[in-house]
């Protein structure tokens, strides 16, 4: 969780040095994204012990058969 965590420091910081808070929103939200998905992969790796690793996460891993949801 440790890059997550960097991401999210990223986005307050971007959020308090701004003048304005629209000025930076897609910023902010880039960098709370980016958040969302490095959490990810560390419960994808803790869950099924593999996570992604390319650019399109949705191609680099399927889930196990069986998997219902």
């Amino acid at each position: 969780m440790y890059k997550a965590g960097q991401f999210i420091e990223a986005a307050d910081m971007v959020r308090e040095l701004a003048d304005e808070h629209e000025d930076v929103a897609d910023a902010d939200v880039t960098l709370c994204v980016h958040a969302g998905i490095a959490a990810s992969d560390v419960i994808c790796r803790a869950r099924l012990g593999e996570h992604a690793q390319g650019e399109n996460h949705d191609e680099d891993l399927q889930p196990p058969s069986g998997y219902g949801g």
